[in-house]
C-alpha cells in the first residue's frame, strides 16, 4: 500500500478520472476484423480496480504503455470468446459499484449517490438519506445487508471500524451500521478504539486543502493494545474527497496497521461526466436557450465530457492561430485573474492552435473548468499533446453542433463561433486581424448584443485597433499589479 500521507493524498486529488463506474464506462470492447485482438479491457487506473478484478478472474492485467492521454491505465488483451464472456460476466456481477481510486489496495463504493441523467437519487442513494436523515429502520437493515454482501466477499480475518465521529456527535450512521454488521458477521467493531481529542469542525464548511489540517488539530488517536495486526476495513456513508477516510487510514498505518481497505455506501459526485458522445436537445434542461438567439432552428448538440457545465457562467474567447507572444501571455493573464476570482467560471473557445489552444491549457492548468467548441463531428476529437499532461474529465467538455462523422470544413469554423458565442457572457479578443474568423466572431457578438472586450496593447494589431474604435470595452494592466483588469467584464459575466 502506498504510504498515506498529505502529500501523497494532495498528488492523488490531482490526477484525473477518480473513479470507475461501471455502468457508465466503456472499458469492454470486441475487436474488429482487422485487429490483432479478439477484444480488450482497459480501466483508465489500476488503483482499486486492478486488486479485485486480478483476485475475480485469475487474469492478469498490465501497464496500457501505449495510452499516451493517461499513463496510469491498465489493460488486458481478451484471446478469445470464453474470456470475453469472463470478463463481462465479473463486469454485470460489480453492479453499481464504484471503484475509486485511493492510496489504500482497495476503496469502493456500493453507487454514487445521485443518477443525473434522470435527475433522481440512485436507489443506494436514496437508501443512504433515508437511513441518515430519517433514521428509517428498514433502509438501514438494507445497507446493513448490502455492506455485508460486499464484506463477505474478503476471505481474510479483519476488524471492523466505523469512521470516528466527533465524541459528542449524537446518532452517527457509520458507527451504528459497523455495530450492526460486526454483530451479524461475528467479527470485532473496534470503532471506539478511535476518538478524537479535540472537537472536529465540519469539513464541509473546510476548504479541500485545509481539510487534513482541520483532521490533524482534531487530533485523533488510536488506542491499538490488545489488537492483533489484522486488516482493517473503515466503513463510511459517505465518500466525498475521502480526506476524512485517508487520514483515518494515516493514523491506522503510524499505528502498524498496514493493510486498511475502504468500504463505503456512496460516491458523492457534483458533476454529470460522459466518457462517450451522447446528444443533447432542445427539450433537455442542460440545452442552452441562448442559441436560439444566433441560429434559426434549434442545434442537436453532441457532447463528451462534464455535461453539468453548461450550467455555469462562462466567458468565450478567441483569436488567431499564429498568436504572438505577448497574445499569450495576454490570454493566460487574463484567465488567471478570471479562474481565481471565479473558480466555477468556465472557459469556452474553439479548438483551434493558437489562442484557442492558450486560453484551454491555462484554465486546466489554473484547476478551472474549460469547454472546447469543434468545427468538426465529436468522432474527431482527440486531446492536443499541450492539454494531455492537464487533461481531467471533471473540468472539460466537448462539444460539437454538426454530424459526429463530419469534417472540417471552413464554413462551419465560422459557423461554430456563433455556438461559442450563445454559450458565454461575454466575449474576450485576444488578437484579430482585420478579417478572418476572429474579427467576424467579434461582428457577430456585436451584431447579438453579446457584451465584447478586447485586449489593448501599447502596439495594437490591426483588428483589436478597429474594435477599440467600435463598441468593445477595453482589457488593459493594471499599473500596479501587472495583471489584467477584469472588472468590467466581471461586472457582466457575475
Amino acid at each position: 500500500m502506498t504510504t498515506v500521507s498529505q502529500q501523497n493524498l494532495t498528488e492523488l486529488q490531482e490526477l484525473a478520472p477518480k473513479r470507475i463506474y461501471l455502468p457508465t464506462a466503456n472499458v469492454l470492447k470486441k475487436g474488429d476484423d482487422n485487429s490483432r485482438y479478439y477484444g480488450a479491457l482497459n480501466f483508465p487506473f489500476k488503483e482499486t480496480v486492478q486488486t479485485i478484478f486480478e483476485k475475480d478472474t485469475g487474469l492478469n492485467l498490465f501497464d496500457n504503455n501505449s495510452d499516451i492521454y493517461n499513463q496510469t491505465s491498465v489493460w488486458y488483451s481478451i484471446k478469445n470468446q470464453d474470456e470475453f464472456d469472463k470478463i463481462e460476466k465479473w463486469i454485470d456481477a460489480q453492479g453499481t459499484t464504484v471503484f475509486i481510486r485511493s492510496l489504500l489496495p482497495s476503496c469502493i463504493a456500493l453507487d454514487v449517490n445521485v443518477d443525473y441523467a434522470n435527475e433522481v437519487k440512485t436507489k443506494i442513494g436514496d437508501l443512504e438519506y433515508k437511513a441518515k436523515n430519517n433514521q428509517n429502520q428498514d433502509a438501514i437493515d438494507d445497507l446493513v445487508d448490502l455492506l455485508c454482501s460486499k464484506i463477505q466477499l474478503n476471505q481474510e480475518e479483519y476488524y471492523l471500524a466505523a469512521v470516528p465521529a466527533n465524541k459528542d456527535k449524537g446518532f452517527d450512521l457509520p458507527t451504528l451500521l459497523v455495530a450492526k454488521i460486526a454483530e451479524k458477521l461475528g467479527c470485532r467493531d473496534i470503532t471506539d478504539h478511535f476518538q478524537y481529542q479535540n472537537s472536529k469542525q465540519a469539513l464541509k464548511s473546510v476548504g479541500i486543502g485545509d481539510k487534513w489540517q482541520e483532521l490533524e488539530r482534531a487530533n485523533l488517536q488510536f488506542e491499538q493494545h490488545i489488537l492483533d495486526n489484522k486488516p482493517i476495513i473503515l466503513i463510511d456513508d459517505k465518500y466525498q474527497s475521502g480526506t476524512t477516510l485517508h487520514y483515518v487510514a494515516s493514523k491506522l498505518n503510524e499505528a502498524e496497521f498496514n493493510t486498511v481497505y475502504g468500504l463505503v455506501i456512496v460516491k458523492t459526485i457534483k458533476e454529470m461526466i460522459t466518457n462517450k458522445p451522447i446528444k443533447i436537445e432542445q427539450d433537455n434542461p442542460l440545452y442552452p436557450q441562448n442559441i436560439a438567439n444566433f441560429f434559426k432552428k434549434p442545434l442537436s448538440l453532441s457532447v463528451l465530457g462534464n455535461i453539468n457545465l453548461l450550467k455555469n457562467n462562462a466567458v468565450g474567447f478567441c483569436g488567431s492561430r499564429k498568436v504572438s507572444d505577448k497574445g499569450i501571455s495576454a490570454s493566460h493573464n487574463c484567465v488567471n485573474v478570471l479562474t481565481h476570482k471565479h473558480n466555477n467560471v468556465v472557459i469556452v473557445s474553439g479548438n483551434a492552435n493558437g489562442v484557442d489552444l492558450e486560453v484551454h491549457y491555462m484554465a486546466l492548468k489554473q484547476g478551472a473548468n474549460t469547454i472546447l467548441v469543434l468545427p468538426e463531428g465529436i468522432n474527431h476529437f482527440k486531446i492536443k499533446r499541450k492539454l494531455q499532461a492537464v487533461w481531467d474529465w471533471e473540468r472539460a467538455l466537448v462539444i460539437s453542433q454538426f454530424d459526429d462523422n463530419a469534417n472540417w470544413q471552413v464554413w462551419q469554423a465560422m459557423t461554430r463561433n456563433n455556438l461559442i458565442l450563445s454559450l458565454s457572457k461575454a466575449m474576450v479578443v485576444v488578437e484579430a486581424g482585420e478579417k478572418g474568423g476572429t474579427k467576424a466572431a467579434a461582428d457577430s457578438a456585436i451584431k447579438h448584443n453579446t457584451p465584447l472586450f478586447v485586449i489593448d496593447y501599447q502596439h495594437n494589431p490591426a483588428g483589436n485597433e478597429l474594435l477599440k474604435n467600435q463598441t468593445a470595452q477595453l482589457i488593459r494592466k493594471n499599473k500596479n499589479t501587472g495583471e489584467a483588469n477584469t472588472a468590467n467584464l466581471e461586472s457582466v459575466v457575475f
